[in-house]
């Protein structure tokens, strides 16, 4: 479980899932329960599909007219579960119902007077968020699923680290489709599909949100550097760059050891859209790394910040490149101290 050092659950819960105007503090406010109680796994950070608001499909969301009133009545009531995961799926589903106008306020508006706090307390961020009342429909959202559809049938972006620095996106009419999906309702329908089951899904999200330029998805594209599709955690790291937050840094550093090839060279390529010296140290590792590609990306990121090349060929056997390995640690040593990287390359 990747750690957010700029976040508790509870506040990444409040800034994405409801967007509230707190003050990131790190504690809970009062009466709510904490993720760390029964249910909720002590994860110091909550899932993609508990915080993101999910697809109408996965979650069920009913048309109006079918059984919506009992619907909501039940997701009221889950507001109070035992389970904190129960609690967030019911917030994003009511979130949802609001976002897209379904009449559904007054229901979620008895809920204030609810004796548990937890229900009081949620009913009021979810109308806060809603403007107290059920929004006209939001295009965004609808094109947010239909993009969903589309992208969940077929791969629309490959890479093959031997040959290609970067993925190839050969989708291109996707980019007038994904036009417009800019609403933090629709933009958490896209983030949820990082939790499907449905690998081509995750894969070509992974990649579109960096395309879509939200630096909301950055938290939860740093999770999906965990995720158990190596492609997935390629993509990821892709769209970090493309995104550029340098509060990603620590999570791609942090990637844990044993990644196949594809993921170690990929780290490499996208630490050069982040350069500080934890950056250049993770680079200078890689050089000794057992993959020829690997280290020769590591090598190239370090030219690229530094002009230097001092003799590293990373086809040599390992005895031919100790010297320059060394001849590149020292150099760094050397310059480090107030060293001034050239601006980084849009990937």
């Amino acid at each position: 479980m990747l750690r957010c050092a700029r976040r508790t659950a509870v506040d990444v819960v409040l800034l994405l899932a409801l967007s509230a105007s707190t003050a990131l503090a790190g504690d809970p406010p009062p009466g709510a329960r904490s993720p760390e109680e029964p249910g909720a796994g002590g994860a110091s950070r909550p899932s993609a599909d508990s915080l993101a608001s999910p697809a109408r499909a996965d979650l069920g969301v009913p048309a109006p007219g079918a059984g919506l009133e009992d619907r909501v009545r039940r997701l009221v009531v889950d507001l109070g579960s035992d389970a904190w995961q129960a609690r967030e799926k019911a917030t994003q589903e009511l979130l949802l119902l609001l976002r897209r106008g379904e009449p559904v306020a007054a229901l979620v508006a008895r809920a204030l007077d609810s004796a548990d706090p937890e229900v009081a307390q949620r009913a009021r961020l979810i109308l806060d968020q809603t403007g107290g009342r059920g929004r006209a429909p939001d295009p965004s959202v609808e094109k947010a699923e239909r993009l969903l559809e589309r992208v969940g049938r077929r791969p629309v972006v490959s890479w093959s680290y031997r040959d290609q620095s970067e993925p190839k996106f050969f989708e291109w009419d996707l980019d007038e489709a994904a036009s417009g999906i800019s609403s933090d309702a629709a933009m958490d329908i896209l983030i949820s599909a990082l939790s499907s089951e449905n690998g081509t899904l995750r894969r070509n999200v992974a990649y579109l949100l960096g395309r879509l330029g939200s630096t909301r998805a950055v938290p939860f594209l740093e999770q999906a550097l965990s995720d158990a599709d190596p492609e997935v955690r390629v993509f990821a790291l892709f769209s970090l760059a493309s995104l550029g937050d340098a509060d990603a840094v620590p999570a791609i550093l942090e990637t844990p050891p044993g990644q196949p090839t594809p993921v170690r060279v990929a780290r490499m390529i996208v630490l050069e859209r982040f350069p500080d010296d934890a950056s250049v140290r993770a680079c200078l590792d890689g050089l000794r790394d057992e993959s020829a590609e690997v280290r020769y990306h590591a090598y190239y990121t370090l030219r690229r910040w530094t002009g230097q090349e001092l003799g590293f060929n990373a086809w040599y056997p390992e005895a031919g490149r100790a010297a320059a390995v060394s001849a590149w640690e020292a150099w760094w040593l050397a310059h480090r101290e107030g060293f001034e990287f050239p601006a980084p390359r849009d990937h």
